[in-house]
């Protein structure tokens, strides 16, 4: 593979809400060997993705909706994966106890397990949003089969949902957020998952690493995290650029999509 980078979770719509040239952007992440997966959110989005990435085999979708989505239908959410795939997993979708706005607990479980019960259906992996929700968060997954694994997207989670995702065979991903100071506890925890459930993302738009934190973040920020993660690991930058592409790579094949060679 030519890529240097990968990085697992970013928003190329969003970027382009926030005055990004989408077109440009791609042209500068292929030139620049970073390749990943651009990430759902909700009903609607994916016809509007799969043209962005049109011709771009460098970037796979996914499709999805956040917990911010209750209320929105799963099953129009199939339809469109039915008229616009392939998608290589369902995400992201999830739990998030921070903002009071998206709905009860209540609702975005029966929201998630939906999904979940739909990427069973479809034999497809998911992408999984958690914030604020790790005792939530471990009861549903403890109960849940994953055939095709998971990844826990932009990890900040403690350890025993570390611990239990990682029993379900899920990829754990860091972002920028590992990057800032006074996480230490976060970034103990980067150095304990296994080489083989590694992944990095940029959650493009959001969370830029340092040095550009404060600033919209883009994928071709995804070298700062790198960085830090390989100090953090004791390893050098190019064998975590190995790890980590490996890894998505194994992650997407599930649903038998996969990157250019």
């Amino acid at each position: 593979m030519h890529g240097m980078y990968t990085d697992s979770h970013f928003h190329l719509l969003s970027l382009q809400q926030k005055g990004t040239d989408i077109p440009g952007l791609l042209a500068r992440m292929e030139s620049e060997g970073v390749h990943g997966l651009d990430i759902g959110t909700e009903v609607g989005d994916l016809p509007i993705r799969r043209k962005l990435v049109d011709g771009h085999p460098s970037f796979l979708l996914t499709a999805g909706i956040g917990p911010w989505g209750v209320g929105q239908s799963v099953r129009e959410l199939q339809e469109e994966i039915s008229q616009y795939g392939p998608i290589c997993a369902i995400g992201e979708i999830g739990l998030d106890n921070h903002w009071k706005d998206y709905g009860t607990p209540a609702q975005q479980e029966l929201l998630f397990e939906n999904q979940i019960d739909l990427a069973e259906e479809l034999h497809l992996p998911v992408i999984i949003h958690s914030r604020e929700a790790d005792m939530q968060m471990e009861r549903i997954l403890k109960q849940r089969t994953f055939s095709s694994q998971g990844i826990m997207h932009c990890f900040e989670g403690g350890r025993r949902l570390l611990d239990t995702a990682l029993c379900k065979n899920f990829y754990i991903s860091f972002s920028g957020v590992v990057t800032y100071k006074h996480n230490d506890w976060l970034q103990d925890l980067c150095t304990l998952v296994p080489d083989d459930r590694l992944l990095l993302e940029t959650d493009s738009p959001y969370l830029a690493p340092v040095p550009m934190r404060g600033k919209p973040n883009s994928p071709l920020y995804i070298a700062y995290t790198y960085k830090k993660v390989a100090e953090l690991r004791e390893t050098s930058v190019s064998k975590l650029q190995t790890l980590v592409r490996d890894n998505l790579r194994s992650f997407v094949r599930q649903s038998g999509n996969d990157f250019p060679a």
